[in-house]
């Protein structure tokens, strides 16, 4: 079978991962005055410590870090996808000026773009699991999801549905998801990795994905730092959960 065929089997499997990822990192309850007033409260009443951490959740911080990642996504997916449908259709009109615009004159990586590898293939599992991981505790929190680390007023501690598993199961939906997204859209034959990775504009969009996926991590990773939060406000009541549940974020392992 040809490779442009071949590759025609992404784009189904891009628009699957891409709405999953898209609804998975976008907050399910947005913040209002009074979540932020709340917020603010309780991080004064936190050591100087920690509230010099809690200026790395400010907004615009998880706003950038959100819509970058996501941008990086959406964006090199769709530039792949056009790429493939412009080779699978080259009599297009269209198809010599999209192939020209995202590759340039003469590329001889340009058959690459698209193909489904192995990594990609892995890449885009681990995206559906994370990103439906992340979806599933949504539903079970509610508007006690935020992206912020907050305890909102008449906060009830979750210990059901994914929560039973490990104490943090959207962290490692989210970790889950960085490494997909990573090996999905910068592996070999994703369009960075043949065509972009060696001309400037690739440098630039592999330094963004780097400084947001290291701000990413550390949001994904804070669950000591909710945990001491969760255990101040709820007491015995998060004792009993922590035995129950001794894992942070993967069964029997962290």
């Amino acid at each position: 079978m040809d490779s442009s065929m071949i590759a025609l089997v992404k784009i189904p499997l891009f628009f699957i991962c891409a709405l999953l990822y898209h609804w998975s990192a976008t907050p399910p309850s947005p913040t209002t005055e009074s979540t932020e007033e709340e917020y603010e409260s309780h991080e004064k009443s936190l050591p100087s410590v920690n509230r010099r951490i809690g200026r790395l959740e400010h907004p615009l911080f998880i706003w950038w870090t959100s819509n970058s990642l996501k941008g990086l996504y959406w964006g090199l997916g769709l530039a792949e996808v056009a790429m493939v449908l412009a080779r699978q259709f080259p009599s297009s009109p269209l198809a010599a000026q999209i192939l020209h615009l995202i590759t340039g004159p003469n590329n001889p990586h340009i058959a690459d773009v698209g193909t489904p590898s192995l990594i990609y293939l892995a890449g885009a599992a681990l995206v559906m699991i994370g990103s439906i991981i992340r979806i599933a505790c949504f539903r079970v929190m509610g508007r006690q999801f935020t992206f912020r680390l907050t305890i909102l007023h008449n906060h009830k501690l979750i210990t059901s549905g994914p929560y039973a598993v490990v104490r943090h199961p959207s962290y490692a939906g989210g970790m889950l998801q960085l490494l997909g997204a990573a090996m999905a859209r910068f592996g070999p034959g994703s369009l960075w990795w043949e065509v972009m990775r060696h001309a400037l504009v690739g440098k630039v969009l592999f330094a963004n994905m780097l400084f947001s996926t290291g701000m990413a991590v550390y949001y994904f990773t804070r669950g000591e730092k909710e945990d001491e939060y969760l255990r101040k406000a709820f007491g015995s009541e998060w004792d009993e959960w922590a035995r129950r549940v001794p894992d942070r974020y993967l069964p029997g392992i962290w």
